[in-house]
């Protein structure tokens, strides 16, 4: 009867041998400090039970061993054995003890062959698209196609704006000397072209922007031509022009080209002298008094005729 119960009690060691990590461990330390008391109540138990067999056989040491299901062993002599071979089968009704504590758990079995793979599970959803990488070198240029087809020439389009001038290019070679022209006009001789001397020896008074009256024209070319204190420069150029005033109080002069004052050629003083242009022929000249003032330019008693007013006109080209 206990070694029934054993039998039980390590089918159900094996049924929990794959139990969790922490019961392992507990289980092995139980073992470790309760093996020795457990072996030695089996052997105990053991040595009681032969005991037991040994007191209700028969002679001899001779012993039947019996079991449920009408199934029997026979253990002894050949006599023993001889006489009971006639025996007909008959039912012992044996009760069943009390099931036992369950024993310690059994040692941890070896770990088992790796499973078979699984079937490929299905593809999941797409992930979010990943960040753009960085631009690869430029790949070598491919090989040139096929001409296309010709089309019809279109109209001709409008022309463009013009472009930018472009860079002056380099000097060409010398050319070949050209046939002599024609001889050109004589031109004007080098030197003064005209000129002209104008002064005055009368008394002379003079109101605000009024011209200087010139009494004795002395010389002059027929380029340059005086009237009632207007000077005409018949041809246009460059004039060199010097004049002289004797006023007296101190007053301010100025020249007038077609009655616009020349600001070049404003004194503060009785004299002055500039160089201007004419743009065109024909053009007024005159030195008038610029003051807001009458000024008087006065001829003095003396045994000669003195200049109180003068100018000097020359024209270069």
């Amino acid at each position: 009867m206990p070694q029934d119960n054993k039998a039980d009690n390590k089918d159900d060691c094996n049924s929990s041998e794959h139990g969790k990590h922490h019961d392992r461990h507990h289980d092995r330390h139980h073992d470790r400090h309760h093996g020795k008391h457990d072996r030695h109540h089996d052997r105990h138990h053991d040595k009681h039970d032969r005991h037991h067999n040994k007191h209700h056989n028969d002679s001899d040491s001779d012993s039947i061993t019996m079991y449920t299901n009408n199934k029997y062993f026979i253990e002894g002599s050949s006599e023993i054995q001889e006489k009971i071979s006639n025996v007909k089968p008959f039912n012992i009704s044996v009760l069943k003890g009390d099931k036992g504590e369950q024993g310690p758990r059994g040692k941890m079995g070896l770990m088992g062959p790796r499973g078979k793979r699984g079937h490929t599970g299905n593809t999941g959803p797409p992930g979010p698209p990943g960040l753009s990488g960085p631009e690869g070198p430029q790949g070598p240029q491919g090989p040139q196609g096929l001409p296309g087809s010709a089309v019809e020439k279109g109209d001709k389009g409008d022309q463009g704006e013009q472009g930018p001038q472009g860079i002056q290019g380099l000097q060409g070679l010398k050319g070949d000397q050209g046939p002599q022209g024609i001889q050109g006009v004589k031109g004007n001789t080098g030197g003064l072209l005209d000129y002209a001397y104008f002064y005055n020896t009368e008394q002379l008074t003079l109101s605000p922007n009024s011209s200087i009256l010139f009494s004795n024209p002395l010389k002059s070319t027929t380029g340059i031509q005086y009237s009632n204190g207007n000077i005409t420069l018949v041809n246009k150029g460059v004039y060199k022009i010097t004049y002289f005033t004797a006023p007296l109080t101190p007053g301010q002069f100025a020249l007038v080209l077609n009655n616009n004052i020349l600001p070049e050629t404003v004194y503060n003083t009785n004299c002055g002298q500039t160089i201007i242009t004419t743009p065109d022929d024909g053009m007024i000249l005159n030195l008038n008094n610029t003051t807001n003032d009458q000024i008087t330019i006065p001829v003095y008693n003396t045994n000669q005729l003195a200049i109180n007013a003068s100018i000097i006109i020359e024209r270069f080209e």
